[in-house]
């Protein structure tokens, strides 16, 4: 449990960025939200809050560029948690393993990765889109090896996708 009490330490910590940067940006443009647009904030920013506390796992899906005999686990939710990869014999580049929310994002989030115990495979990135994420790899990895990554999931700020009306 200590380690989602760090987690979500650092997510009040985010929020506290987030809002601050809300605010700054909120009050350099000229007219207010409408009703609509203060109801998609404030589901966005509940939406949050109801994922860091869901009992929910994610589930994740380990591609065959892993290698044969490859694995991947994910002990998490929609916000924050670990994913285990361990790659089989002969691993290559690209997407390693799949990540999928319990429930899809409506506005595509950020994704931070932070590698754990281990020395990170070479070259790796995410991709995310609102269903889930991915981890892929630019070049390939040592073969039968555990590679233990942390996660945290951050909704995008809202404002740069309300624009001007």
């Amino acid at each position: 449990m200590k380690r989602r009490e760090f987690y979500a330490g650092l997510l009040g910590a985010l929020l506290v960025v987030v809002g601050c940067t809300f605010a700054i940006v909120r009050t350099q443009q000229p007219s207010a939200l409408t009703a609509p647009e203060r109801k998609e904030l404030m589901e966005a920013s509940d939406m949050l809050n109801t994922r860091l506390y869901q009992q929910v796992n994610d589930t994740a899906t380990v591609n065959p560029n892993a290698g044969v005999g490859g694995s991947a686990s994910v002990d998490g939710n929609d916000a924050v948690g670990q994913v285990n990869l361990t790659t089989g014999s002969n691993p290559q580049p690209g997407e390693q393993v799949h990540i999928y929310f319990a429930k899809p994002y409506q506005i595509q989030p950020f994704v931070m990765l932070t590698p754990e115990d281990q020395s990170p495979p070479p070259d790796y990135y995410v991709t995310i889109d609102t269903n889930g994420w991915a981890i892929v790899l630019g070049s390939a990895a040592k073969p039968n090896t555990n590679y233990p990554f942390a996660y945290f999931i951050a909704p995008r700020p809202w404002l740069m996708y309300l624009g001007e009306k």
